[in-house]
């Protein structure tokens, strides 16, 4: 215990740091994805998937659905959310991390 109790007391500090480990650990996994060769192709996956496809497959597993991309357009938004898993895989708390397990 320290002299100054004000962190060791208030209700919020531990989900502040815990929020801000997270963003740390994000934003060095971004910061390691951009220095690799593929950087440039998930950009313009990013920049060019359809939307509302993506809002479509989303609708359909939060039903309960089992999706297999079959068109291209499926095909990419899959390829969007595993480069994003990528990034959140090591963020600990995120759902990726948790999925790994």
């Amino acid at each position: 215990m320290y002299h100054d109790k004000c962190f060791q007391v208030d209700i919020n500090f531990p989900f502040v740091a815990f929020s801000h480990e997270q963003i740390k650990a994000s934003t060095t996994r971004s910061l390691l994805l951009i220095d690799q060769n593929r950087f440039n192709s998930i950009t313009d996956r990013l920049l060019n998937f359809d939307q509302s496809m993506l809002t479509a497959i989303v609708e359909k597993m939060a039903q309960g659905e089992h999706i297999k991309p079959e068109s291209d357009a499926e095909k990419a938004c899959f390829q969007v959310i595993r480069d994003l898993d990528h990034v959140a895989g090591k963020m600990h708390g995120s759902m990726t991390s948790k999925k790994y397990m």
